[in-house]
């Protein structure tokens, strides 16, 4: 079979022994030439994706610009030409070239730094332009370099803004309504408790005992919207778990009742804060519900790449029918809300909950933390 391949020739006139000769010299560089092949290929595959990538690259070398992409000419309002080879610093106000340059010069002398920065960049027609940078180490034609990778998020930011601005004047809204709702509430209360103590039949009585109750389930449900109307104007963010069932534990009043926190302290978890407020509603159920109850313990389990975190008491525990129904909006000796809403706090983030426990034996609480909801601090 035929095969062809690359070679190399090199030749060469001699005079030997009164004669002319020519010598030739055939090397194989077969191998040499797919290297080469693969080369061109793969900067090739590399300068498509650059050139078409929506977020901005730039390469830093000695705080110039020696290359860049067209997305990032289009964010600063340049052209490539404007920018190739000028002081990346003079990208930023004056208030943050200096600190900008700080980040810089520990990059390239290999210290450690956060991935992702926020800042301001001066566009062309000097006005500012909010963006998230990306930054690593790289060597670029033999010399350090930093790479940098530019996104614009004003538009995110803008929005973010507009969101928090409408939580605000929504909680405004709700805590005017709240209050003059318990105004109104109060006012019936005392209407009802002296109506009690008149001359009254024995089902009159139980029908203004009824009323009373009911206000007062009403009361509790809005005072427990109160304790939760920063939920979703706070951003989610890293937690230390431990910090944070600690703080719910220091919520309630537990009595006699032992508490053990058996949580490494290096567990971190990626949730809203309102999340305090799940371990404090677990803390109260059981003071509310376990009767015989003695102890809690608070553990984590490692299952595959999820995380459990475990909340069981040794109380009556909860029948095998009313696992599901104790999540349900209504169900309940009180406001009917503790659970449901708990279920609904983890969810927004991605958590799950579950009861587990045997009846008689203990309520057991499972809270399932997917992956990338969790971290170790020694990570």
């Amino acid at each position: 079979m035929r095969k062809s391949f690359w070679v190399s020739i090199s030749a060469d006139i001699i005079a030997l022994e009164g004669q002319t000769f020519l010598i030739s010299t055939i090397r194989d560089i077969s191998g040499q030439k797919q290297n080469e092949i693969a080369l061109k290929e793969s900067e090739e595959k590399y300068r498509n994706v650059v050139e078409q990538a929506q977020d901005g690259i730039v390469i830093v070398q000695g705080f110039y610009m020696v290359f860049l992409n067209d997305a990032f000419a289009r964010i600063t309002g340049y052209t490539v030409d404007d920018l190739t080879g000028r002081d990346f610093r003079t990208l930023f106000p004056p208030d943050k070239q200096e600190k900008f340059a700080e980040f810089i010069r520990k990059r390239l002398a290999g210290e450690p730094l956060p991935k992702i920065h926020e800042t301001n960049l001066l566009r062309c027609d000097n006005s500012e332009i909010q963006v998230e940078a990306i930054g690593a180490l790289i060597s670029y034609q033999g010399a350090p370099a930093d790479l940098i990778i530019v996104r614009d998020i004003s538009e995110r930011k803008r929005l973010e803004f507009s969101l928090l601005e409408a939580l605000q004047k929504l909680k405004i809204l709700t805590g005017i309504t709240r209050h003059d709702i318990i105004n109104d509430l109060n006012i019936i209360t005392v209407s009802l408790d002296l109506v009690l103590d008149s001359d009254l039949r024995r089902d009159q009585q139980e029908y203004i005992t009824n009323a009373l109750t009911a206000g007062q389930t009403l009361k509790n449900t809005i005072e427990f919207t109160r304790e939760c109307e920063d939920f979703g104007s706070l951003s989610s963010r890293w937690m230390d778990l431990i910090s944070i069932v600690n703080a719910a534990r220091s919520d309630v009043s537990l009595g006699d009742i032992t508490a053990d926190i058996l949580i490494s302290p290096d567990i971190e978890i990626f949730a809203d804060p309102i999340i305090q407020k799940v371990f404090s509603t677990l803390f109260e159920n059981s003071v509310r519900h376990g009767t015989t109850i003695s102890a809690i313990w608070i553990t984590t389990e490692k299952r595959g790449k999820k995380i459990i975190i475990v909340y069981a008491d040794d109380g009556i525990g909860i029948p095998e029918e009313d696992k599901e129904r104790i999540f349900q909006h209504g169900y309940g000796k009180n406001t009917g809300i503790g659970l449901y809403l708990v279920r609904e706090f983890l969810s927004i983030t991605g958590l799950t909950i579950c009861e587990t426990g045997e009846s008689g034996k203990g309520a057991r609480f499972e809270i399932v933390v997917p992956h990338g909801l969790f971290r170790f601090q020694k990570d």
